[in-house]
């Protein structure tokens, strides 16, 4: 083999393997999606909703509790109510609804008579504040998903 070869095979290969070590690490770079009304919850993918104001939005989980409240976060009405679609294994009561400040919990009804929803509706309107629901994450690895959302004064979504 020509030192020529040997050259342009080495170059391919650390190619390669720089590609396949550093490719991860590339997803870091892309943003966080953010909400997105949707016009029927049932033609709609698994995963985590917020019903506020009269309309549906598609919320995307972060695999992490975070210590500084997301910009990019919903703000919805006092009348939200969170909704994970296709429920699968874990108890209900490891999804919840918590105030952002103060970390506490928020008393919520976990309805599951729509089949494949769970619907966590807080018993009386939310104040005006920084939430995250917990949810269940399912999979084999388990663990939590956090969602994080706003309630604003003017109970306006946005």
């Amino acid at each position: 083999m020509s030192t020529k070869t040997r050259i342009i095979m080495a170059v391919a290969i650390g190619a390669t393997f720089a590609f396949v070590g550093l490719a991860p690490f590339a997803l870091m770079l892309v943003p966080n999606p953010r909400p997105v009304v949707v016009s029927d919850i049932a033609t709609q993918m698994p995963g985590d909703y917020v019903r506020t104001g009269g309309l549906t939005y598609h919320v995307f989980p972060k695999a992490e509790q975070i210590s500084t409240f997301p910009k990019d976060a919903l703000v919805g009405a006092p009348d939200s109510v969170f909704i994970v679609k296709y429920r699968q294994l874990a108890d209900l009561s490891a999804y919840t609804v918590r105030s952002f400040e103060g970390d506490r919990d928020i008393a919520v009804e976990r309805d599951v008579s729509t089949p494949e929803l769970l619907q966590l509706r807080p018993r009386s309107p939310l104040a005006a504040g920084q939430y995250y629901a917990i949810v269940a994450r399912e999979s084999i690895y388990g663990g939590e998903d956090y969602v994080y959302f706003a309630v604003s004064e003017s109970g306006a979504a946005r």
